[in-house]
């Protein structure tokens, strides 16, 4: 059993730089998006002589799509926050398994148990108020387009 915790080490040291990966290139194709939005809206405005006819084109049924299309670029906050509560639920359950491994380890490996499993459950727990704050917070903002928000 002492041979399993470089492995859990191995797979968490793993895991990790995948998840920095996926979170260094979501955020470029983000920001790849905005900026292409951004030039493109750059270019239509540029091309609009006057004030006058920048209202005009903006009151229009395109001009609605090109404002519309400004506001849908900023992220969904339900979206992230059911992405933190699935970090906080899945870090949580692999952390607690391991605290629960801890009965069934020869004595050199449960201290690795130990502190994997409290750092675990610790981000876990970490991930799961983060969500409860951010959805709070988006409530209180109004960023959250529900039915109950709607008839308040």
């Amino acid at each position: 059993m002492s041979e399993i915790a470089p492995v859990l080490a191995s797979l968490v040291f793993f895991l990790a730089i995948g998840w920095i990966v996926r979170i260094v290139s979501d955020n470029r194709r983000r920001l790849a998006l905005a900026r292409t939005q951004a030039e493109l809206h750059t270019r239509i405005l540029e091309k609009l002589g006057t004030a006058e006819e920048a209202l005009r084109y903006l009151d229009s049924e395109a001009g609605r799509g090109l404002l519309d299309a400004a506001v849908q670029v900023r992220a969904n906050p339900l979206q992230r926050i059911l992405g933190s509560v699935h970090a906080g639920i899945l870090l949580s359950a692999v952390g607690l398994g391991l605290l629960l491994l801890l009965g069934f380890v020869q004595d050199e490996a449960r201290e690795g148990f130990l502190i994997l499993g409290t750092l675990t459950v610790g981000l876990g727990t970490g991930f799961l108020v983060s969500a409860v704050a951010s959805w709070l917070l988006s409530r209180r903002f109004g960023l959250l387009d529900t039915g109950a928000d709607a008839g308040r």
